[in-house]
């Protein structure tokens, strides 16, 4: 009879170290076979778990990674297997299991869960779990997930080379999981680029693209985004008997939506408007048009004014807006603050319009939020006085004039600090 030292059970321990090797290869070829470049995240995964699930003999298998975009690094699952063979529901990982996983990043097994003094009262998180193998899965020395496998078939317990295999399985997975996840991650952002792309395109072709010519008015208008694409639109309405149309609107939201929206916007607002209806019906009918087609989160803010300089008065409705900063000959300035709710699917009332002199030397600015809550270094905002100063304090003999020195003011008062919203400014002169 051989004992342990003699060559019998030499060759014996060999013979099962080289029946284990060829089962890790065999099991980390049938992957690495299985896999292309061109699966997704989640197809790779359940690749990895069904062949665990399979050689290793378990009921159940689990891929979960952790949230790159979430601080707290919480883990999301993205895979769970289950062996058809057993009846059952999804087992799932309880959050003490997870936490000591993140926290020492190391394998886990335990063959008794409920009694084992590490994870006391996981058994109301996880009853069905009797025993687990988990192992993490890195990428250079980051934990980028874990692979577990529960509750051995037969009732068999997980031992050292379960362990070993997982780990192995593990080690060469993370890699391809993690270039999988980056190479979505580079698809979502091209895809995004593409979305602001088109979403710059179509902003761009609503700001108007020349300065209507019209007998006794001067204009200027400026719009900046806060990002690529932003929320405000401007326009000039050239209408009937010389009379001019400005519109000043602020969609909620960015991107893609917003642009979208705002053309939509656009479309029924120029539809309206270039028919020459007063200001109240435009813009009840538009509101009334975008209740339909808007989304309930989303909401418009608008204002619109019609000048008629032939008869020195000035038309306007105002749908939830910054009230514009407006002087007549004299230089005594008014806010015109009157007006309705925002353009949204909740608002139905109709609009009112109202009515002021607006004889020559006068002259109107229209703006957006941004540029009033426009803030400094330090938080301050500029606010309505800060604009009035600026445009009030200096010659006033053309709306560019004055438009350029509030941009010159803004800026000074910014002094450098990011742009949060998105900045519109409009002036109007009558200076016939």
């Amino acid at each position: 009879m051989n004992t342990p030292n003699q060559p019998g059970d030499r060759l014996q321990a060999e013979n099962d170290r080289l029946r284990q090797a060829v089962e890790e290869l065999s099991i980390l070829n049938e992957i690495a076979t299985a896999i292309d470049s061109s699966m997704k995240v989640d197809e790779i995964n359940k690749l990895i778990v069904t062949k665990c699930i399979r050689r290793m003999g378990v009921e159940q298998g689990v891929i979960r990674l952790l949230d790159q975009s979430d601080p707290n690094q919480a883990f999301k699952t993205l895979v769970r297997v289950v062996d058809h063979s057993e009846d059952g529901l999804p087992f799932r990982l309880g959050l003490t299991l997870t936490g000591w996983i993140l926290k020492n990043q190391k394998p886990l097994l335990t063959n008794d869960l409920h009694n084992d003094e590490r994870f006391k009262g996981t058994s109301s998180e996880a009853p069905e779990i009797k025993s687990v193998l988990a192992v993490p899965l890195k990428t250079r020395n980051r934990m980028v997930g874990v692979l577990s496998v529960f509750n051995k078939r037969g009732n068999k317990p997980f031992d050292d080379d379960d362990q070993r295999l997982l780990t192995i399985i593990a080690t060469q997975s993370a890699q391809v999981i993690e270039n999988a996840r980056l190479q979505e991650e580079e698809q979502r952002l091209h895809l995004m680029e593409e979305d602001l792309r088109v979403a710059r395109t179509i902003q761009e072709s609503l700001v108007p693209k020349s300065v209507p010519k019209v007998d006794g008015i001067d204009l200027y208008g400026f719009t900046a985004p806060a990002r690529e694409v932003g929320g405000d639109y401007y326009d000039w309405i050239p209408l009937s008997d010389g009379r001019i149309g400005c519109v000043v609107a602020d969609v909620s939201g960015k991107g893609m939506p917003a642009s979208l929206l705002m053309a939509q916007l656009q479309a029924a607002f120029k539809a309206q408007a270039q028919a020459g209806k007063p200001p109240d019906e435009v813009v009840t009918a538009v509101n009334q048009f975008l209740g339909i087609t808007m989304e309930p989160a989303r909401f418009v803010t608008l204002f619109y004014a019609i000048v008629d300089p032939a008869a020195g008065k000035l038309v306007y409705a105002n749908a939830g807006h910054n009230p514009p900063l407006v002087w007549g000959p004299d230089g005594e300035v008014q806010w015109y603050g009157e007006g309705g709710l925002m353009l949204s699917p909740v608002s139905t009332l109709p609009y009112e319009a109202h009515t002021q002199d607006f004889p020559p030397g006068s002259g109107i600015v229209i703006y957006s939020d941004g540029v009033t809550e426009a803030e400094a270094p330090a938080g301050e905002q500029w606010e309505e006085q800060n604009l009035e100063a600026a445009a009030m304090h200096g010659p006033r003999s053309s709306a560019q004039e004055i438009g350029e020195r509030i941009k010159m003011a803004l800026e000074h008062f910014v002094a450098g600090a990011e742009q949060s919203d998105d900045i519109t400014l409009t002036v109007m002169l009558h200076n016939k």
